[in-house]
């Protein structure tokens, strides 16, 4: 019985947390859900699309279940690996079914610090790991990449936009 409380309650935890980010996004446009917001394109949509995928990524890990890819997604649909997370852990908790937590051997890839990020690139253009290691990923055109980056999510932002508007006439 008490395996069930602790998957009852990783459930509850998770869930909780879906329904702040999908309430952040209620009410606004599509525009406003996609356009980039800092200098390297973080937008909204992009915030959700990445805590579902790291969402399906670390429970499939901890239950030796790799996960589905999160390639589509959008505000009223939370993505494929939402739901993916929650069958994980609906199958693989109970008796001999104990998740198991890597330790990350490279904190690159499983750094969290996105309320900081965000405010100190808003102030002055500062992203990524440390002063000396930006860990972003420049393309071949350093700067100029980023500035083409946001360009096409402005982009995309728009057309999405006027299509939803389309839609509701």
């Amino acid at each position: 019985m008490e395996l069930d409380a602790a998957k009852a309650d990783l459930h509850r935890y998770l869930q909780i947390g879906r329904e702040v980010l999908v309430w952040k996004l209620e009410g606004l446009s599509e525009y406003d859900v996609r356009r980039p917001m800092t200098p390297t394109g973080t937008n909204l949509l992009g915030i959700v699309k990445h805590v579902a995928s790291v969402e399906a990524g670390y429970l499939g890990d901890c239950f030796g279940r790799p996960s589905l890819s999160t390639q589509r997604c959008n505000h009223r649909s939370t993505g494929p690996g939402r739901h993916r997370s929650r069958a994980v852990v609906a199958r693989r908790s109970g008796p001999g079914h104990l998740a198991s937590v890597a330790r990350p051997h490279d904190f690159r890839d499983h750094r969290h610090a996105g309320h900081v990020d965000i405010v100190r690139e808003s102030i002055d253009g500062a992203a990524g790991l440390r002063a000396d290691n930006s860990n972003l990923d420049d393309g071949e055109g350093g700067a100029t990449w980023w500035a083409d980056h946001c360009a096409r999510l402005e982009a995309a932002a728009a057309n999405a936009d006027a299509i939803s508007r389309r839609q509701s006439i």
